[in-house]
């Protein structure tokens, strides 16, 4: 069994009961997870496979981004992972107008041209400026636009939501997945976007602030 996790907001209790009760194939968290401690994912991790993208809210602090470090090869933003027989491809983070938003053109397709042009002293870790670590990149999303997948996990909503964006539904039609989960929204819904081919349907689950779903949409039973 996969699940995938709303927004933790750095509450894990939920996770780490599930993870000991369901034993899942793996947990794939959908951004906004904010660790509270360097210890809380690889600990999570030792009873269930853990896989996330970043959120917006990862880079309110540096904490909370830093945090994410001790859960070595578990980052899916700009890659296909198989997991589980499941080929899930990530894209992290929200999108900005400082570095690209649908509704214009790109202003800063990779992370390194933004470093080389941002002061040294407003740079984090000599990348771009910490809250733009969980914006949503052109490169990344590039790279996925060649890669085949089963299901795409975004923080960011498609189409199918009123403050969702066609490009992820874009990324998903050329990813070729039958799936989309996301997060952000604070919002549990079913809802589907057009396929790539005439009367083929991509099925979207929203999933709410700590939420759980599994790969068919249902919620775990807990407790």
């Amino acid at each position: 069994m996969l699940l995938f996790a709303g927004d933790p907001h750095g509450r894990y209790r939920h996770l780490e009961d599930i993870a000991r009760s369901h034993r899942p194939a793996a947990l794939v968290l959908l951004g906004d997870n904010e660790p509270p401690t360097p210890e809380t994912l690889p600990i999570l991790n030792r009873a269930a496979p853990v896989y996330y993208i970043l959120g917006n809210h990862d880079t309110d602090r540096e904490e909370a981004l830093l945090n994410h470090e001790g859960l070595t090869g578990g980052d899916l933003n700009g890659r296909v992972r198989e997991v589980a027989g499941v080929r899930i491809a990530g894209l992290a983070g929200v999108f900005r107008e400082k570095i690209w938003h649908p509704a214009g053109e790109v202003q800063w397709a990779c992370r390194a041209d933004l470093a080389a042009r941002t002061p040294k002293h407003t740079r984090f870790r000599g990348g771009p400026p910490l809250r733009q670590w969980s914006s949503i990149w052109w490169e990344d999303y590039a790279a996925l636009q060649g890669e085949t997948a089963d299901v795409l996990v975004s923080h960011e909503a498609p189409e199918s939501h009123r403050h969702g964006f066609r490009a992820v539904g874009d990324l998903a039609r050329a990813l070729g997945v039958h799936t989309v989960f996301h997060g952000h929204h604070h919002e549990d819904y079913d809802g589907e976007i057009a396929g790539r081919r005439d009367g083929e349907r991509i099925r979207v689950r929203g999933v709410s602030d700590c939420g759980l779903c599994d790969l068919d949409g249902h919620r775990p039973a807990t407790g």
